[in-house]
Protein backbone atom coordinates (compact mmCIF):
# COMPACT_ATOMS: atom_id res chain seq x y z
CA UNK A 1 0.00 0.00 0.00
CA UNK A 2 2.67 2.39 0.70
CA UNK A 3 4.44 1.65 -2.14
CA UNK A 4 1.48 1.96 -4.73
CA UNK A 5 1.01 5.93 -2.65
CA UNK A 6 4.71 6.23 -2.81
CA UNK A 7 4.10 6.01 -6.96
CA UNK A 8 0.79 7.65 -7.10
CA UNK A 9 2.56 10.56 -5.72
CA UNK A 10 5.25 10.52 -7.86
CA UNK A 11 3.15 10.23 -10.85
CA UNK A 12 1.05 13.31 -9.69
CA UNK A 13 4.62 15.16 -9.18
CA UNK A 14 5.37 14.26 -12.72
CA UNK A 15 1.90 15.31 -14.15
CA UNK A 16 2.46 18.67 -12.28
CA UNK A 17 5.48 19.18 -14.01
CA UNK A 18 4.70 18.52 -17.57
CA UNK A 19 1.37 20.82 -16.51
CA UNK A 20 4.06 23.93 -15.24
CA UNK A 21 6.14 23.41 -18.62
CA UNK A 22 3.18 23.29 -20.94
CA UNK A 23 2.12 26.50 -18.83
CA UNK A 24 5.34 28.15 -19.30
CA UNK A 25 5.40 27.18 -22.93
CA UNK A 26 2.35 28.49 -23.97
CA UNK A 27 2.99 32.00 -21.37
CA UNK A 28 6.42 32.28 -23.53
CA UNK A 29 4.37 31.53 -27.00
CA UNK A 30 1.87 34.45 -26.18
CA UNK A 31 4.24 36.49 -24.65
CA UNK A 32 6.58 36.25 -28.37
CA UNK A 33 3.05 36.77 -30.06
CA UNK A 34 2.47 39.74 -28.61
CA UNK A 35 5.84 41.38 -29.29
CA UNK A 36 5.61 40.32 -32.73
CA UNK A 37 2.49 41.38 -32.75
CA UNK A 38 3.49 45.01 -31.22
CA UNK A 39 6.38 45.24 -33.62
CA UNK A 40 4.36 44.80 -36.79
CA UNK A 41 1.60 47.37 -35.50
CA UNK A 42 4.46 49.75 -34.53
CA UNK A 43 6.02 49.06 -38.32
CA UNK A 44 2.96 49.97 -39.72
CA UNK A 45 1.76 52.90 -37.43
CA UNK A 46 5.16 54.62 -38.79
CA UNK A 47 4.74 53.55 -42.63
CA UNK A 48 1.21 55.43 -42.35
CA UNK A 49 2.97 58.39 -41.01
CA UNK A 50 5.15 58.56 -44.44
CA UNK A 51 8.20 56.74 -42.54
CA UNK A 52 9.97 54.79 -44.32
CA UNK A 53 13.16 52.18 -43.89
CA UNK A 54 16.77 53.08 -44.38
CA UNK A 55 19.50 54.20 -42.11
CA UNK A 56 21.97 57.54 -41.78
CA UNK A 57 26.01 57.92 -41.54
CA UNK A 58 27.13 60.31 -39.26
CA UNK A 59 30.06 62.53 -39.64
CA UNK A 60 32.07 60.00 -37.00
CA UNK A 61 30.62 57.09 -40.04
CA UNK A 62 28.32 55.35 -37.83
CA UNK A 63 25.71 53.57 -39.22
CA UNK A 64 22.21 54.22 -37.78
CA UNK A 65 19.13 51.92 -39.10
CA UNK A 66 15.55 52.79 -38.63
CA UNK A 67 12.60 54.06 -40.18
CA UNK A 68 13.41 57.55 -41.86
CA UNK A 69 10.90 60.68 -42.99
CA UNK A 70 12.55 63.52 -44.51
CA UNK A 71 9.31 65.84 -45.77
CA UNK A 72 5.60 66.36 -44.65
CA UNK A 73 2.84 64.66 -45.67
CA UNK A 74 0.28 65.80 -48.18
CA UNK A 75 -1.35 68.20 -48.73
CA UNK A 76 0.62 70.97 -46.92
CA UNK A 77 4.38 69.19 -47.90
CA UNK A 78 7.65 70.52 -46.98
CA UNK A 79 11.02 69.37 -47.42
CA UNK A 80 12.60 69.46 -43.78
CA UNK A 81 15.86 70.68 -43.04
CA UNK A 82 16.29 67.62 -40.39
CA UNK A 83 15.91 64.40 -41.90
CA UNK A 84 13.70 61.88 -38.51
CA UNK A 85 14.61 58.91 -37.89
CA UNK A 86 12.32 56.43 -35.49
CA UNK A 87 13.39 53.61 -33.98
CA UNK A 88 10.38 53.17 -32.12
CA UNK A 89 7.20 53.43 -31.88
CA UNK A 90 7.36 57.22 -29.57
CA UNK A 91 10.21 58.93 -30.23
CA UNK A 92 12.06 60.48 -33.54
CA UNK A 93 15.60 61.90 -33.57
CA UNK A 94 16.71 64.47 -35.98
CA UNK A 95 19.71 64.61 -38.01
CA UNK A 96 20.88 68.03 -39.57
CA UNK A 97 23.27 67.67 -42.84
CA UNK A 98 25.97 69.01 -40.51
CA UNK A 99 25.71 65.99 -38.48
CA UNK A 100 25.40 63.50 -41.18
CA UNK A 101 27.19 62.31 -44.53
CA UNK A 102 24.48 60.83 -46.57
CA UNK A 103 21.15 59.02 -45.81
CA UNK A 104 18.93 56.36 -47.52
CA UNK A 105 15.41 56.70 -47.27
CA UNK A 106 13.75 53.93 -49.38
CA UNK A 107 15.46 53.32 -52.45
CA UNK A 108 17.00 56.66 -52.18
CA UNK A 109 19.78 58.38 -51.29
CA UNK A 110 20.69 61.95 -49.99
CA UNK A 111 24.07 63.63 -49.62
CA UNK A 112 25.35 66.48 -47.28
CA UNK A 113 26.89 69.38 -49.11
CA UNK A 114 28.26 72.41 -48.92
CA UNK A 115 26.44 74.42 -51.18
CA UNK A 116 26.90 78.18 -52.30
CA UNK A 117 24.79 79.91 -54.64
CA UNK A 118 25.34 83.61 -55.95
CA UNK A 119 23.22 85.59 -58.05
CA UNK A 120 25.17 87.77 -60.85
CA UNK A 121 23.61 89.18 -63.19
CA UNK A 122 20.01 87.45 -63.43
CA UNK A 123 22.42 84.31 -63.41
CA UNK A 124 22.53 81.89 -60.42
CA UNK A 125 26.25 79.85 -60.25
CA UNK A 126 26.68 76.96 -57.65
CA UNK A 127 29.61 75.80 -56.07
CA UNK A 128 30.43 73.44 -53.36
CA UNK A 129 33.59 74.72 -51.50
CA UNK A 130 34.61 73.51 -47.47
CA UNK A 131 33.00 76.07 -45.17
CA UNK A 132 31.08 78.27 -48.27
CA UNK A 133 27.11 78.42 -47.81
CA UNK A 134 25.99 75.89 -46.08
CA UNK A 135 25.25 72.64 -45.84
CA UNK A 136 22.21 71.14 -47.56
CA UNK A 137 20.88 67.40 -48.39
CA UNK A 138 21.38 66.22 -52.22
CA UNK A 139 19.69 63.45 -53.67
CA UNK A 140 22.24 61.31 -55.11
CA UNK A 141 21.77 60.18 -58.98
CA UNK A 142 25.02 59.58 -60.41
CA UNK A 143 28.20 58.85 -58.56
CA UNK A 144 31.59 58.67 -60.00
CA UNK A 145 34.24 61.28 -61.51
CA UNK A 146 31.47 63.70 -62.02
CA UNK A 147 28.59 63.29 -59.52
CA UNK A 148 24.73 64.07 -60.46
CA UNK A 149 22.79 65.63 -57.69
CA UNK A 150 19.36 66.78 -57.73
CA UNK A 151 18.83 69.84 -55.40
CA UNK A 152 15.18 69.77 -54.27
CA UNK A 153 12.56 72.36 -53.31
CA UNK A 154 8.77 72.55 -52.83
CA UNK A 155 7.46 74.51 -56.03
CA UNK A 156 5.12 77.50 -54.26
CA UNK A 157 3.20 78.06 -57.28
CA UNK A 158 2.06 74.53 -58.84
CA UNK A 159 2.91 73.14 -55.09
CA UNK A 160 4.84 69.88 -56.33
CA UNK A 161 8.75 68.71 -55.58
CA UNK A 162 10.85 69.81 -58.15
CA UNK A 163 14.55 70.18 -58.54
CA UNK A 164 17.70 71.80 -59.36
CA UNK A 165 20.08 69.19 -61.29
CA UNK A 166 23.53 69.65 -60.80
CA UNK A 167 26.94 68.38 -62.28
CA UNK A 168 30.12 68.23 -59.84
CA UNK A 169 33.29 66.70 -60.91
CA UNK A 170 35.89 65.12 -58.03
CA UNK A 171 37.93 67.66 -56.75
CA UNK A 172 36.94 70.36 -58.31
CA UNK A 173 34.47 73.11 -56.61
CA UNK A 174 32.46 74.04 -59.59
CA UNK A 175 29.05 73.00 -59.90
CA UNK A 176 27.06 73.47 -63.24
CA UNK A 177 23.06 73.21 -63.69
CA UNK A 178 22.47 70.68 -65.87
CA UNK A 179 19.31 71.92 -67.54
CA UNK A 180 16.51 75.08 -67.65
CA UNK A 181 13.15 73.95 -67.21
CA UNK A 182 11.56 72.88 -70.72
CA UNK A 183 14.58 74.19 -72.37
CA UNK A 184 16.25 71.17 -72.23
CA UNK A 185 19.62 71.18 -71.90
CA UNK A 186 22.16 74.15 -70.68
CA UNK A 187 24.72 73.00 -73.73
CA UNK A 188 26.80 75.78 -73.59
CA UNK A 189 27.64 75.19 -70.10
CA UNK A 190 28.01 71.44 -70.21
CA UNK A 191 30.44 72.08 -73.42
CA UNK A 192 32.83 73.79 -71.26
CA UNK A 193 32.29 71.52 -68.45
CA UNK A 194 33.05 68.18 -70.49
CA UNK A 195 35.71 69.95 -72.32
CA UNK A 196 38.72 67.00 -71.91
CA UNK A 197 35.65 64.61 -73.39
CA UNK A 198 35.14 65.95 -76.80
CA UNK A 199 33.40 62.63 -78.61
CA UNK A 200 30.55 63.62 -75.45
CA UNK A 201 30.66 67.33 -76.15
CA UNK A 202 30.02 66.37 -79.70
CA UNK A 203 27.12 64.43 -78.92
CA UNK A 204 26.03 67.09 -76.36
CA UNK A 205 26.04 69.63 -79.59
CA UNK A 206 24.56 67.16 -82.04
CA UNK A 207 21.53 66.76 -79.43
CA UNK A 208 21.99 62.95 -79.74
CA UNK A 209 22.18 62.97 -76.35
CA UNK A 210 19.72 64.65 -73.78
CA UNK A 211 19.65 62.06 -70.76
CA UNK A 212 21.07 63.81 -67.38
CA UNK A 213 22.51 60.37 -66.45
CA UNK A 214 23.12 59.24 -69.49
CA UNK A 215 25.80 61.64 -69.65
CA UNK A 216 26.90 61.57 -66.33
CA UNK A 217 27.53 57.58 -66.63
CA UNK A 218 29.57 58.00 -70.14
CA UNK A 219 31.74 60.30 -69.06
CA UNK A 220 32.39 58.28 -66.11
CA UNK A 221 32.47 55.35 -67.79
CA UNK A 222 35.04 57.24 -70.12
CA UNK A 223 37.16 58.42 -67.20
CA UNK A 224 37.47 55.01 -66.13
CA UNK A 225 38.94 53.32 -69.57
CA UNK A 226 39.77 56.27 -71.94
CA UNK A 227 39.38 55.20 -75.34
Amino acid sequence: MFKWNWIGTELVGIGLIKLNVKLICMRSFFLSLLIISFIIFSHQVIAQNGYQSGYVVTIDKDTIYGELKDRSSEPFGKLYKQVRLKRNLFFAKRFSPKEISMYKIGNDVYRSIWLLEENVFLTTSYSSRYGEGGKVFVKMIVSGEVDYYQLEFRDADSGYYDYIPLYKKTGQSEMVRVTQGVLGLKQKQLVHFFNDYPLLVKKIQEKLIKDPVEIAELYNAWKISPQ
